[in-house]
């Protein structure tokens, strides 16, 4: 029952960290470390969000995030 219960909560913080990580890479300024922070949450809580590269350039970040978002809205 525990596991079925976080299972739910990682499902429902799925959207709220996907637009969150966009905020911040959209921002004007970097922040790599939140960017890391999110990104190393998302994949352990949703392993199907995969292929963020942390050192591509923003506008491919910024595409494959709103990928996410679909993928997880």
């Amino acid at each position: 029952a525990a596991a079925a219960e976080l299972k739910s909560m990682s499902d429902r913080a799925v959207g709220p960290l996907v637009a969150a990580l966009r905020a911040v890479v959209a921002a004007s300024r970097p922040n790599p470390a939140a960017e890391k922070a999110i990104v190393d949450i998302l994949v352990q809580i949703a392993p199907k969000l995969t292929g963020y590269d942390l050192a591509a350039a923003k506008a491919q970040r910024l595409k494959k995030i709103d990928e996410w978002m679909k993928v997880s809205g």
